[in-house]
This record gives C-alpha cells, sequence and structure tokens, in this order.
C-alpha cells in the first residue's frame, strides 16, 4: 500500500516537472524568433480579410518557426543555448548590514 503511495508521488512529481520544463526549454527561442515570428506575420499575414485568418495566419507563422527553432537547430533564429541563461549574481550592496544581528529590533 506504502509502495503505491510512492509511485503516485513520484508519477504527479513527474508530471509537474514535464509541463514546467517545456518553457524553460523554448524561452531562447521565443525571444531569438521575435524579429522572425513578426516578419513573417507582416509579410504572409496583413493582406487577409478577416480578423479570425489573421490570427490563424499568425498562429502558423509562430508554431512553425518555432517548431524550427526547438526540434531543428537552435541557430535557426539566433538561440544558441537551449535553457535560459543564469540571473547574473549583483555584485553592489543590496542594502543589508554588514554588521550581526540586523533585523531592527
Amino acid at each position: 500500500m506504502r509502495s503505491g503511495r510512492v509511485m503516485g508521488l513520484l508519477l504527479a512529481g513527474f508530471i509537474v516537472a514535464g509541463t514546467l520544463g517545456g518553457t524553460a526549454w523554448s524561452a531562447p527561442c521565443v525571444k531569438a524568433c521575435k524579429d522572425a515570428i513578426s516578419a513573417c506575420s507582416a509579410t504572409d499575414c496583413q493582406a487577409l480579410p478577416t480578423k479570425k485568418q489573421r490570427k490563424s495566419c499568425q498562429r502558423r507563422c509562430k508554431k512553425s518557426i518555432m517548431s524550427d527553432c526547438l526540434h531543428g537547430s537552435l541557430e535557426t533564429c539566433g538561440a544558441t543555448t537551449a535553457r535560459p541563461a543564469a540571473p547574473a549574481a549583483s555584485s553592489g550592496s543590496s542594502g543589508g548590514s554588514s554588521g550581526g544581528g540586523g533585523g531592527g529590533w
């Protein structure tokens, strides 16, 4: 009974990790391909007569370009890494006290 519960928790963890991980992988492609997607929608979709057709065309542009970047070559739009860059550590003071016992009590 206990092993079934553990397996269920592990499965749920993998599902959550899998759904959250996709955004981290696609972030560089989204940033790098923004100009290409805009250019595609500007050239291919602007002449369409209805808003519904334009939106559908824009989705096709984004889907095809993002698919090329994610599943083909990352360099399609200039993305160089599959994961976003780690935030740089700040080298300045952040207003914290350098003496011990801060907290303001």
